[in-house]
């Protein structure tokens, strides 16, 4: 390939450099068909355009060689890729733990072009067998997450143009016969909460517990709230509130979604925007806090305080997330649509929020044996 070529190639492509408002960076696509180069490649450049344009004739220049390929380790790709990622600071921190304890020893220290099917397969290998502290091996959702992390290391890779071929998606989808972990999440009574909030004084600690009542807002959404996002019948949640660094990210999964506002909860917070009138609410005003953003530690004790009043089982924010979302499938809401409102990007997960008794289990069966036995 000529200089001519290279640079014909270079006009042919320049325009397809465009802003990516959401990754707030430059991105371009490119598509070459040739002996020796043949694949779709987008590349992702987080400053200025020229720097994008620079890169793209930078790969158009490498046609006329052969195609680049990185000598940078897994670890090294990993952490520019962490350092990438769009997404809150708990979820990078969680891909660090699960890289550092399940990852790093394996598959760390290898040239992530020269990773083969077989590395991949001992990797497996090693997160389906390895167990814990106490003995037992780790649930199917654990394993998935340790594969996951890697995927997307080599996702990132691809992208970048580090290696020629993702691996990982000749790699089958791993499961393990084990069930996913369950949480410790306890069933909430409504009527047990409404006697809560009759203890609650302060209403803005009373609107921030209604709002975890009647919605499945995560905490986070909640307190990341603005009086814009109040659309009489629904609430839009763009972002999230990080309560350590004291500042706003977006939702978790970077979903943006609505929340339908019940009567229950409107006839709430009518009265917690009438305890407000002194002050000047604009649009970008905290629903919760007014003059300062609140967070969930900041009201915890208000609460178990009034639990305590109230002489009521205790019960947390993520208490009320699940009670919500039983409530919702018991009354036949479709989980993938219940799926959808709770956030989550698969009802699988909305799964292990929801809490089934026993008893009511035991109810269910011998229903169904006494339907049985009376159409005989």
């Amino acid at each position: 390939m000529t200089l001519a070529d290279i640079q014909n190639l270079f006009k042919l492509y320049k325009d397809s450099i465009e802003w990516n408002d959401k990754r707030k960076c430059w991105t371009y696509d490119f598509y070459h068909n040739d002996v020796r180069y043949q694949r779709k490649s987008k590349k992702w450049i987080k400053s200025k355009k020229y720097l994008a344009e620079e890169s793209l004739l930078e790969l158009c220049e490498n046609l006329s060689t052969k195609t680049p390929i990185s000598r940078m380790t897994f670890e090294e790709v990993f952490y520019e890729y962490l350092d990438f990622k769009v997404a809150r600071k708990n979820t990078k921190i969680g891909d660090k733990r699960y890289y550092d304890n399940h990852v790093k020893s394996i598959l760390g220290h290898l040239k992530i072009s020269e990773i083969k099917v077989s590395h991949l397969v001992a990797f497996r290998k090693e997160i389906t067998e390895k167990k814990k502290q106490d003995g037992s091996y780790y649930d199917n959702r654990s394993v998935q997450k340790m594969d996951s992390v890697v995927k997307q290391v080599f996702d990132y890779a691809e992208n970048f143009d580090y290696i020629d071929k993702n691996l990982m998606r000749r790699m089958p989808p791993l499961k393990t016969n084990r069930p996913n972990s369950t949480f410790k999440r306890r069933y909430t009574k409504y009527e047990d909460v409404l006697k809560v909030l009759d203890y609650l004084n302060v209403p803005t600690y009373r609107a921030a517990l209604a709002i975890s009542l009647y919605t499945f807002m995560r905490p986070a959404e909640i307190f990341a709230l603005d009086f814009g996002d109040d659309l009489g019948d629904r609430f839009t949640i763009t972002k999230s509130w990080d309560s350590e660094t004291k500042q706003l990210g977006p939702p978790k999964n970077n979903k943006e979604r609505y929340v339908a506002i019940p009567h229950q909860l409107r006839v709430e917070l009518d009265m917690y925007y009438d305890s407000l009138k002194l002050y000047d609410l604009q649009s970008d005003t905290p629903l919760i806090g007014v003059t300062e953003r609140q967070s969930k530690s900041s009201i915890d004790k208000a609460i178990k305080n009034a639990i305590s009043l109230a002489n009521v089982p205790v019960f947390s924010w993520y208490d009320l997330r699940s009670t919500m979302i039983t409530n919702m499938l018991r009354s036949g809401a479709d989980a993938y649509i219940v799926a959808k409102n709770a956030g989550h990007n698969q009802a699988m997960t909305t799964d292990t929020y929801a809490l089934v008794d026993i008893d009511e289990q035991k109810e269910l069966v011998e229903n169904m044996y006494d339907n049985l036995s009376s159409k005989k």
